[in-house]
């Protein structure tokens, strides 16, 4: 693996910013498609709320 500087410039955040909303969104629509957005959803919510609870940072 390349080393990458340890901090990126603002266009480069915001151009890797826009590649995940892209791919964001194509994962909902694909979900969505198959009807199962609403248990994706929920599925990572839970995730989100299981990881707040631990008991270390």
């Amino acid at each position: 693996m390349m080393n990458e500087p340890a901090h990126k410039t603002k266009p480069e955040l915001w151009k890797q910013i826009e590649a995940l909303e892209q791919k964001i969104m194509f994962m909902e629509e694909f979900l969505e498609g198959k009807g199962l957005l609403a248990e994706a959803t929920e599925y990572v919510e839970n995730s989100l709320l299981d990881l707040e609870e631990l008991p270390f940072d």
